[in-house]
């Protein structure tokens, strides 16, 4: 069993399903969590924490399965 409290970059692209670019532009357009250094050293292993992550992934998918705002579910209108 993993007790561990973070991922590795390539587990976060495997959680994700996202390409380590692309993790490394949304991080930097501030709309992912950010890593820390797990070493210390500079240019240690990069390193997430897995609540973090799982927190991110679960409002993603919330918001692309939230119905449009402009549906016609929420615009009924009697009939003329």
């Amino acid at each position: 069993m993993d007790d561990s409290i973070f991922y590795l970059k390539k587990e976060v692209c495997a959680v994700t399903r996202l390409s380590p670019a692309h993790i490394d532009r949304l991080e930097r357009d501030g709309k992912f969590p950010r890593r820390f250094n797990l070493t210390g050293r500079p240019n240690g292993e990069a390193a997430w924490y897995k609540s973090e992550v799982q927190d991110w992934c679960l409002a993603r998918s919330r918001r692309m399965l939230k119905p449009p705002s402009d549906s016609l579910d929420g615009d009924r209108r009697p009939p003329a």
